[in-house]
């Protein structure tokens, strides 16, 4: 864990002694900090990072549904789903970052044209009209994020976020 990423033990001590509403009073009093809004989809991606593994460590006799269960015992990752949401998540940022007139940021990755409408096509967000015919048309979606490679989006990401933070934000 590097030095942006701990938390103020102090500050910690003091919001665990809080009551839920003291707690409430304290956050929603606090200023916006800068750049909040870029450490607010980076938490959410990392959070999603962290549920991800945890989903996928799990043994199958944890999970509740049996339709997830039979995902498992033919070796699927019931995970993997949310990878869809880490993506959409990713996009978000890059298009802050894109639209950004407050910092000068790093020059995004070569491919963020390519994830950049997904939120409209992806089924993870079927309030969009889309016209799959075929399961072909669905795979098309997923290829083009295969082509690139999941891995590579997200550790290209995570580097990228963290150039950005140490530009838009206070530590």
């Amino acid at each position: 864990m590097d030095d942006k990423e701990k938390f103020d033990e102090n500050l910690i001590e003091k919001v665990k002694a809080m009551s839920k509403e003291e707690m409430e009073k304290f956050f929603l009093s606090m200023p916006r900090e800068k750049g909040a809004e870029y450490k607010e989809i980076y938490v959410a991606v990392m959070i999603l990072e962290d549920i991800y593994y945890v989903l996928t460590d799990l043994p199958i006799e944890a999970f509740k549904s049996e339709f997830v269960k039979k995902i498992k015992e033919v070796g699927g990752n019931p995970a993997d789903r949310l990878k869809d949401y880490i993506l959409l998540e990713i996009r978000k940022f890059y298009e802050l970052a894109f639209h950004e007139k407050r910092y000068i940021l790093p020059q995004l990755p070569e491919y963020w044209d390519r994830i950049k409408s997904i939120r409209d096509k992806r089924i993870a967000h079927p309030d969009k009209e889309n016209n799959f015919k075929l399961n072909e048309d669905v795979e098309k979606l997923y290829r083009a994020i295969d082509e690139i490679g999941f891995d590579r989006i997200f550790i290209d990401f995570k580097k990228y976020a963290k150039e950005c933070l140490d530009i838009a934000c206070d530590y």
